[in-house]
């Protein structure tokens, strides 16, 4: 009788064991695809095309769309810090200093829950200078041709636009990063796109191909940008769409290995639940309202980015800016965190030129830069057509005021020489 008892027990015992391992919840990964002066519509256009592969369309169809999503500045530096740290870009200390670095990021509370964390991207400024290593496990700053760069100081003006990783050897990167990664632990995984940044040199393509054009070989030229800014409204219509296209071929070079990225990760991990989210840090101006490139206005061109995610999104009847990914990502992992609406969007921090501010109270935003406008986006959405003044202009006119007053002008005088010429030489500042 004993006898029975102790097989019936080490048969309940080994049922159990089963039984656990079976229900056993699955391991987790979340991807976050940020692609750098990524536009709202050009995504859309990307996605909806239909192209073989396409990264962006695979999106489309696994997640769930917020189109009422903005950056929480117009460059780049302030929105990783307001992706990062869920704080809005006003309420940052001086970006060009590195001090909101040494804030607490989201990633570090995944760290303490034992979520393995890894930052991929190529820019001058997702880089230790900046603070941003010391939040991931794993933490690479690429640049073309020379795989990890843990450089304290930026690349220099003059080969920044050559020396930028491309999507494919960010794909590589990402692939080597988690084959690398052992056992079941969770993973966050941030991965940072900078192809359709300024030049919009497409894959393939070489500097020499474009020298020779009058136009636009000024596009070309390295310590360029601030006279570009000024003489590029003035090119021929033709040369804009030349520069929209090349643009667009450099986004769908993304498109392509967002991808196979994807495809890669899902046939890897099938034993894993996987989240996606794809934004931007900001969008960039074709000469809309005047301009060119980024960091210098406030309409949407600029500042309304793409937001897909596959896991729970926040409320889509309200707007959403880049501060509530942290909250996306805890809730995900099941550590209730951080708040996902922010209310009213404030976007802040321009690069250079004026101070400025925008806010957003749907479907009202009022811009304060070089004046102060309020539109209607649900009836122009184009932003051409400002509002007379009325009693909603006069409150987000005095918050808006309030708000330069906290944040002022970007500050420079905290920052080394070196980098101080390079944004010179960038024409980022005077």
């Amino acid at each position: 009788m004993k006898r029975y008892l102790l097989v019936l027990l080490i048969l309940l015992t080994a049922g159990f064991l089963l039984y656990r391992h079976c229900i056993r919840e699955k391991g987790k990964i979340f991807v976050l695809f940020v692609v750098d002066t990524l536009r709202y519509d050009t995504f859309w256009d990307i996605a909806e095309s239909g192209y073989p592969g396409s990264g962006f369309a695979m999106l489309k169809e696994k997640c769930r769309p917020l189109h009422n999503a903005y950056s929480t500045s117009p460059w780049t530096l302030p929105s990783f810090y307001s992706l990062f740290t869920s704080m809005p870009s006003y309420a940052l200390p001086p970006a060009t200093s590195g001090e909101p670095g040494r804030l607490p990021f989201f990633t570090d509370i995944l760290r303490e829950e034992g979520i393995h964390t890894a930052g991929i991207g190529t820019s001058p400024y997702f880089n230790p200078f900046f603070g941003f290593d010391g939040h991931f496990d794993i933490f690479l700053n690429l640049t073309k041709g020379q795989g990890q760069n843990n450089s304290r100081r930026k690349i220099a003006p003059n080969t920044f636009f050559e020396h930028m990783a491309s999507a494919e050897e960010i794909k590589t990167a990402v692939k080597e990063t988690l084959s690398s990664i052992s056992g079941e632990k969770d993973i966050f995984l941030f991965i940072h796109f900078i192809d359709p940044h300024i030049p919009y040199l497409p894959s393939g393509s070489r500097l020499e191909d474009f020298l020779g054009d009058e136009e636009l070989g000024e596009f070309f030229l390295p310590d360029n940008l601030s006279r570009l800014r000024d003489i590029s409204r003035e090119f021929s219509e033709e040369t804009h769409e030349r520069i929209r296209n090349l643009y667009k071929e450099c986004v769908r070079d993304v498109d392509r290995e967002t991808g196979e990225i994807i495809s890669w990760i899902e046939s890897r991990f099938n034993d894993r639940d996987i989240a996606y989210l794809l934004t931007s840090d900001h969008g960039e101006e074709f000469w809309e309202h005047g301009g060119f490139e980024h960091g210098h206005s406030f309409f949407n061109e600029v500042v309304r980015i793409p937001f897909v995610l596959t896991c729970t999104p926040p409320d889509a009847s309200n707007p959403v800016d880049l501060t509530v990914i942290g909250g996306i990502v805890c809730d995900y992992f099941g550590l209730k965190t951080y708040e996902n609406n922010p209310g009213d969007i404030v976007i802040s921090s321009n690069l250079y030129g004026e101070p400025g501010i925008a806010i957003i109270s749907h479907p009202y935003k009022l811009i304060n830069h070089k004046g102060i406008f309020l539109f209607d986006l649900e009836v122009d959405g184009e932003e051409k057509h400002p509002l007379e003044k009325s009693p909603f202009y006069e409150v987000l006119a005095e918050k808006s005021s309030q708000l330069l007053e906290k944040s002022g002008k970007m500050k420079f005088e905290n920052i080394d020489e070196d980098l101080r010429q390079e944004l010179k030489s960038l024409g980022y500042i005077q």
